[in-house]
């Protein structure tokens, strides 16, 4: 049975205020936990793994929020546009928020082998029966197998605009569109006479 004082408790709380204070740019959970019990070790020496785990409950929902909250700031970098888009896609009466019948049909291409209403309930975080896309944004930093399928989905859709590019057609080294490099049509690179009859 674990017997820790409420004003021992209390005390550790506010060294733990300071250690999230200090180390809210750290979102590796396990080096995190690791630096919070060598800091309690050095100031409760009696502190033993089985306290220690009581005590990291306490504070374990803080800690998972630090780092929810970096990979909701990554994957807004880099995603939050295409999800827009995506969202935008199948939100078919502008509320800016998606149905369980919207969802149903932005998940089909994702995983067809998924159970979506109860993917929906978890989604739907204030209840609602509306996802928001800062609710759908939380959820893919919890998940980052069903962020790696979007991403292959939103790859996907990418290459098929590329293929659809005359540019593509025309030069054997176009990057895509938008240019992210100092790409320049040139003699140089223009596939031959053959190559593009053959794809017209």
């Amino acid at each position: 049975m674990i017997n820790i004082p409420k004003y021992r408790l209390d005390e550790i709380m506010r060294i733990y205020d300071v250690f999230y204070d200090k180390n809210k740019s750290n979102d590796d959970l396990k080096d995190r936990k690791i630096r919070l019990k060598k800091i309690l070790k050095s100031y409760y020496k009696w502190l033993k793994d089985i306290e220690y785990n009581y005590i990291y409950n306490l504070i374990k929902e803080k800690e998972i929020d630090v780092f929810i909250k970096s990979k909701k700031i990554m994957i807004e970098r880099k995603y939050k546009n295409d999800l827009i888009k995506l969202f935008g896609k199948f939100d078919i009466d502008n509320s800016n928020s998606i149905d369980l019948q919207e969802f149903k049909s932005v998940f089909s291409l994702i995983d067809k082998n998924i159970n979506i209403e109860k993917l929906f309930k978890e989604l739907d975080i204030n209840g609602d029966d509306e996802i928001t896309i800062d609710e759908f944004i939380i959820f893919m930093a919890k998940n980052e197998n069903i962020l790696k399928k979007i991403d292959e989905v939103l790859e996907k859709k990418f290459k098929i605009k590329l293929r659809s590019d005359k540019r593509t057609l025309l030069f054997n080294n176009f990057p895509g569109s938008p240019l992210k490099v100092s790409w320049r049509p040139s003699l140089s690179n223009l596939n031959n006479l053959n190559y593009i009859k053959k794809y017209i």
